[in-house]
């Protein structure tokens, strides 16, 4: 049990919310002595993550596996409640996948709730009492999110007093409202959590919030930029990047394709042609990275047995590998809206939105008209370009600096510094 004045306790769930909030820890654990535990809170190999291993190496965090809190009786009855809540990590369980999902629509009702009430209400007495049970100014953190555990963690937290904050999993990639794959009547809006319950609320920029949220000029909402893509922790993160290398890409024009997960209106028709498309030249080296939280590569190949996937200049990689060491790797970034390519518009290496591609308008196409791609022979042309001419003057550089300070510098680029300011603020 601590004894510390002041703390800061940190729940992670996932890649997205470990890359962005990472650099807010870092930026925090560098210039205060305030410490700070971490929480992991699904998958235990996310405690070796790159960047949860940079922060180890401060003297002030705490680094803990949710399972370190219950017995073994309680992590597999938390296994159970989180398979049939929510069918977390079904996709790993592809032979009995048919006897979950009717198990999860019988019972998800009357066992799931009651299974995990117990496990949240056992693990939260324990979580507090090891980590702040004893310190008297305390913030707890989480993403962009209100499931369940959330909901009985912040009425824990606000039971004793203790300030909640909502941080970025990641950065708005739309400029439109109707995103998400069925909505045609803007049902999204204010609909999407965290709808109040966090005491505060931070987005990146004021086009991300109002995507969330009803009021953005509440004092409960705060616009303090984008941690992720702020210049100073992209210097940090170039040096930390595992790095990805492949000798059949040598002397050939690299490009990433950034996939989106189903939740989103992507034309996957119009997708399998442009990666064949793509394919033709002889000159380009593609990699398609996956969705980290959909099985979007094993759906393409099953739903499109034409995809040549042993094409010599195409390759498909997963989670280990990282979105950003491809951005090292990569000579053009190809975007279907994810906010993954902010880094590479920072870092000048052009980024070709997909219009053609999805139903929605993304930010980077909004902003910069080169990289608005309206259809197939946009495509095609630009890379007989790139070929002949390289990627060099690919931006019109007051389009990139204006989308740089409406979308990351907000309202300038003392990102990481003013995160920490705002923390003291709520100690």
């Amino acid at each position: 049990m601590t004894t510390s004045s002041k703390k800061l306790l940190v729940f992670l769930r996932a890649y997205n919310d470990i890359d962005h909030i990472t650099p807010i820890l870092y930026k925090w654990l560098t210039i205060t002595d305030i410490p700070v535990d971490i929480v992991i809170t699904t998958e235990k190999h996310l405690l070796y993550d790159y960047r949860i291993e940079f922060l180890k190496t401060f003297q002030n965090l705490t680094v803990h596996f949710i399972d370190d809190f219950l017995s073994k009786a309680e992590q597999k009855l938390k296994r159970i409640g989180e398979i049939v809540d929510k069918g977390y990590s079904l996709r790993k369980y592809n032979p009995i996948r048919m006897g979950l999902s009717i198990f999860k629509r019988i019972f998800k009702r009357d066992i799931s709730k009651e299974i995990l009430k117990k496990f949240n209400n056992k693990s939260i007495e324990r979580i507090f009492e090891a980590t702040i049970g004893n310190v008297t100014n305390r913030i707890v953190i989480f993403d962009w999110t209100y499931t369940n555990y959330v909901k009985k963690v912040i009425k824990a937290a606000k039971d004793r007093g203790i300030k909640t904050i909502s941080l970025p999993h990641g950065d708005w990639g739309f400029s439109n409202l109707m995103v998400s794959l069925n909505d045609i009547n803007y049902s999204c809006i204010g609909s999407s959590p965290p709808d109040g319950t966090f005491d505060y609320i931070i987005y990146a920029n004021r086009p991300c919030a109002m995507n969330y949220e009803r009021d953005i000029d509440s004092g409960r909402v705060k616009l303090l930029g984008s941690a992720r893509y702020s210049d100073e922790w992209l210097n940090i993160i170039s040096g930390l990047t595992p790095k990805y290398s492949n000798d059949k890409s040598h002397d050939k024009l690299k490009i990433v394709l950034f996939l989106r997960n189903f939740n989103y209106p992507i034309f996957w028709d119009e997708v399998i042609r442009t990666i064949k498309l793509i394919n033709q030249f002889t000159g380009v080296y593609l990699v398609v990275q996956h969705h980290t939280r959909s099985d979007t590569v094993k759906y393409l190949v099953r739903n499109y047995p034409d995809l040549n996937t042993n094409a010599p200049n195409l390759e498909f990689v997963f989670d280990d590998v990282h979105s950003v060491s491809l951005l090292k790797w990569a000579d053009i970034a190809l975007d279907l809206g994810t906010s993954v390519v902010y880094e590479a518009v920072k870092r000048k290496i052009p980024v070709l939105s997909m219009e053609y591609l999805h139903a929605y308008r993304s930010n980077i196409a909004h902003y910069m008209e080169s990289c608005d791609i309206k259809c197939r022979d946009d495509l095609y042309n630009l890379i007989q370009t790139f070929l002949k001419d390289g990627t060099a003057n690919f931006y019109d550089e007051t389009e990139r600096k204006q989308f740089i300070q409406d979308i990351i510098d907000v309202p300038d680029n003392n990102i990481l510094d003013r995160y920490v300011a705002f923390f003291k603020s709520c100690l």
